[in-house]
């Protein structure tokens, strides 16, 4: 064993630190520099317009639920009307003299509001100021107050509330659906951009692969080309070594290409401008790849099959609501009002709240088309757009159980592909290391290694190939379980 000096072993632990300090400080600073998928949906979300506009759809419909509370909530109403009549009064009585004008004010406030019964009432004060013209003799002015409640009865279209019912029915749905839409395109944009992240981390790291390919291609082609030169092998080697060289740079090319366009939708997403520098993105554990566990399914989470749910809801409230507005109207009127009449203001209020002069009325109106056949056809077809609704939303649901089992059998096979390159990259890499070995020993060739080499770097692209399957395929399925990015498949490659 060779003699190492006190002063050379100081030497060389000082270079030892020295290396590790700089490449403590070079891990330090890519770590610095890496982006996430964490920061880049970060990202996604705060710079991404179509996400900010479904953000504030959904929240904007969520918030227009409340319009149903609206259906059977009171309301204030105020009414005001001036009125000047010429035309001759029609006195009944000879001997009265005639008045030239009549003017007239009304002013009334109250509350209104319907009922789930589909009773509409009505509660309000009425104000009444005339002032009647005589010309020649001595006018005429004076005041009548009322307190007045009217209240309505459906009796056959609208009976028992239903048509106010599917209107509220109708509104709340309708904003629902709204609400999962707008959902659904936010969990959409963020799977998209998701796979996005892995389709640009795989690609990079493909780009590496093809160029260690083309490397080796080009290793080969040299080595055959100087055996060649000295008439030790024959030339249609050569030739094969060329072809296999210009696929490598094919295959090159291609895979360029691929991650071009992979950054392209990576910046898309993120609205990032042409000129802006993409970070190093994370390394993938991809033995943690492998050990993912599969999603679980809660069913009826899938966002936009609740927007579909709540559309057929809509859908068949509103048509509902058409097939009763087809119906007959027969609706009860009654009204009862307190009444006071005198020429001063203040004693015809305090005289309105007794019970002196009541007026009440009671009534009923009816309503029905002439062309009752046509009616009763719009009641038909609108019941059979309900019927339509439904059977739309039962094929949604089947339509997501099967999307479901297509998912969940391509990731199968994706993890099938994987563990089979993992088990081909292992036997490359055995079958590589073991003719190295050998050419050490001199019992095999450069040119064995060199295409042992080639064989092990194509396992390595299928594998990165069957991860990426893997990572998309599960980005996919988080359209049903919503889960978040899995920070535990981040680190260096082992």
């Amino acid at each position: 064993m060779r003699h190492i000096t006190n002063q050379a072993l100081l030497k060389h632990l000082s270079y030892i630190a020295v290396s590790l300090l700089i490449a403590g400080l070079s891990a330090a600073s890519a770590a610095a520099e890496t982006l996430t998928l964490t920061d880049y949906l970060g990202q996604v979300s705060a710079n991404n317009w179509s996400y900010q506009g479904s953000q504030r759809q959904k929240t904007g419909s969520d918030a227009r639920k409340r319009e149903a509370d609206l259906v059977f909530s009171p309301s204030f109403f105020t009414e005001v009307q001036l009125a000047s009549d010429k035309k001759e009064p029609d006195m009944g009585m000879a001997g009265v003299t005639t008045y030239k004008e009549l003017k007239s004010e009304t002013y009334a406030a109250g509350v209104s509001q319907t009922y789930p019964t589909g009773t509409r009432a009505k509660l309000y004060y009425s104000l009444n100021h005339y002032s009647y013209l005589y010309g020649g003799s001595q006018d005429m002015r004076y005041y009548s107050a009322s307190p007045v409640v009217e209240l309505t009865q459906p009796l056959w279209q609208n009976y028992g509330g239903r048509a106010d019912k599917d209107n509220e029915e109708s509104t709340r749905a309708q904003a629902e659906a709204d609400a999962w839409n707008a959902e659904s395109d936010l969990r959409t944009l963020l799977v998209n951009a998701e796979k996005s992240y892995w389709d640009l981390a795989t690609s990079r790291e493909l780009v590496q692969v093809r160029s260690k390919a083309m490397e080796e291609a080009q290793a080969i082609y040299d080595y055959v080309g100087k055996r060649a030169n000295m008439n030790l092998t024959d030339r249609s080697d050569v030739l094969q070594a060329r072809a296999s060289l210009e696929t490598a740079r094919l295959n090159l090319k291609s895979a360029t290409h691929n991650e071009a366009a992979a950054l392209r939708a990576f910046k898309a997403n993120a609205n990032m401008g042409e000129a802006d520098q993409v970070p190093e993105l994370m390394q993938l554990n991809w033995d943690k790849v492998r050990a993912l566990p599969d999603p679980v399914w809660v069913r009826g989470n899938r966002a936009d099959v609740k927007a579909a749910e709540a559309a057929a809801n809509a859908t068949a409230a509103n048509s509902r609501i058409l097939a009763e507005k087809d119906k007959p109207a027969l609706d009860l009127k009654l009204s009862y009002a307190l009444n006071g009449r005198d020429a001063d203001l203040s004693s015809r209020l305090s005289e309105s709240l007794n019970g002196d002069r009541p007026t009440a009325k009671a009534g009923l109106t009816f309503s029905i088309p002439f062309n009752y056949s046509a009616s009763k056809e719009a009641r038909g077809g609108a019941l059979l757009k309900e019927k339509a609704a439904q059977l739309s939303y039962k094929q949604k649901l089947l339509d997501q159980a099967s999307d479901w089992r297509d998912l969940t059998a391509k990731l199968s096979d994706a993890r099938e592909r994987l563990e089979l390159s993992y088990t081909i990259e292992e036997a490359q890499r055995a079958k590589l290391e073991y003719e190295k070995q050998r050419l050490k020993e001199g019992r095999t060739t450069t040119y064995q290694v060199l295409t042992f080499e080639q064989d092990y770097t194509n396992a390595q692209y299928t594998r990165v190939s069957a991860a990426a399957q893997v990572l998309s395929t599960l980005a996919n399925l988080k359209l049903y379980v919503q889960a978040g990015s899995d920070p535990s498949i981040a680190g260096s490659k082992e």
